[in-house]
């Protein structure tokens, strides 16, 4: 059975993040990317007929159906609906409004700056000199972010800085859990998206939202540990068959 999923990246990133995952998925692959400007524009290296290259407008299902003309998507008995997210894309997936059979949460989160007060406020200040240092130097402070994350994702080619710093604060807020089952993984070297974020948003939702850990590796789940996230999401979805 081929599903369709629907990828979305993090904060800045390219879907050139999702490169090592795509050969991994059977199915067909969406980009959900809203700093893409222009049609047509190559938005990942790999060739595999599978992958549609496709810009989208965040926004609801119908939207997204436009944008790869709707009959791409196979009625409900012949694949599931998967949205994978990582990061900042976990959030705006789960505010799409996008029917989903299940969702994968990738270092994401739907309260970046978490409910405990002074946690929340440290964060919702690191926010602000995020954008500070993006208003200052936009295409430096990304490749420094890339590189944190050791991911060498390449710099988008359109570089919009009020889209970046509109999506920095988006994540002082705290959005509702969009209600469908997902897999949340993180990582205990990840001190961008700590576990102990992922548990706060994620944890009174058991045991419609599982949480894994996977160790050894920040910021870039998907592109460093793309075998074990595959498998991850094989394991889970085998769990919602059982």
């Amino acid at each position: 059975m081929k599903h369709k999923y629907i990828l979305r990246h993090g904060f800045s990133f390219t879907n050139e993040y999702w490169k090592n995952l795509i050969p991994l998925l059977e199915g067909e692959v969406v980009f959900y990317d809203p700093y893409l400007r222009r049609p047509g524009e190559e938005l990942c290296p790999t060739k595999d007929p599978c992958v549609v290259r496709v810009s989208s407008s965040l926004g609801s299902f119908a939207s997204l159906k436009d944008d790869v003309k709707g009959e791409r998507f196979a009625p409900r008995d012949e694949g599931r609906v998967v949205g994978i997210g990582h990061s900042l894309g976990f959030q705006e997936l789960n505010n799409s409004g996008i029917e989903f059979d299940f969702l994968v949460c990738l270092q994401g989160f739907i309260d970046y700056c978490g409910s405990e007060p002074k946690q929340r406020e440290r964060r919702a200040r690191e926010i602000d000199g995020m954008i500070k240092a993006f208003e200052i130097d936009t295409k430096k402070r990304i490749q420094e972010f890339h590189d944190y994350c050791n991911c060498d994702d390449p710099l988008p080619q359109s570089i919009v800085a009020e889209d970046l710093i509109a999506d920095l604060l988006s994540m002082k807020k705290s959005y509702e859990y969009c209600g469908r089952p997902a897999l949340a993984i993180g990582s205990d070297a990840d001190d961008i998206v700590p576990m102990s974020i992922i548990n706060d948003n994620f944890q009174r939702f058991a045991p419609l939202v599982k949480i894994e850990q996977i160790n050894g590796v920040p910021h870039s789940l998907g592109f460093l540990k793309a075998k074990e996230v595959a498998e991850k999401i094989k394991e889970f979805e085998e769990s919602l068959d059982a």
